[in-house]
């Protein structure tokens, strides 16, 4: 890694572990995916929805050097 990435925001989805109950409440266990600011920019602008943008990029696996999903 070169310390530098396109990356700039998250979007959260949930994991595949679900949800517990414990003795002071729900725990939801969610994942956290890096996106890009063109990324985020066509959530926030009604282009795309959050879970288009994670289908689009086929893992839940944040890559640090990757391009956004448009090839920017």
């Amino acid at each position: 890694m070169n310390g530098k990435s396109k990356l700039t925001g998250f979007a959260t989805l949930s994991d595949v572990a679900g949800t517990i109950d414990t003795p002071f409440g729900k725990v939801q266990f969610v994942c956290v995916v890096g996106l890009t600011d063109a990324e985020l920019r066509s959530i926030a602008d009604g282009q795309r929805t959050t879970n288009q943008v994670l289908s689009m990029l086929g893992t839940d696996v944040t890559d640090y050097e990757r391009d956004d999903i448009d090839g920017g």
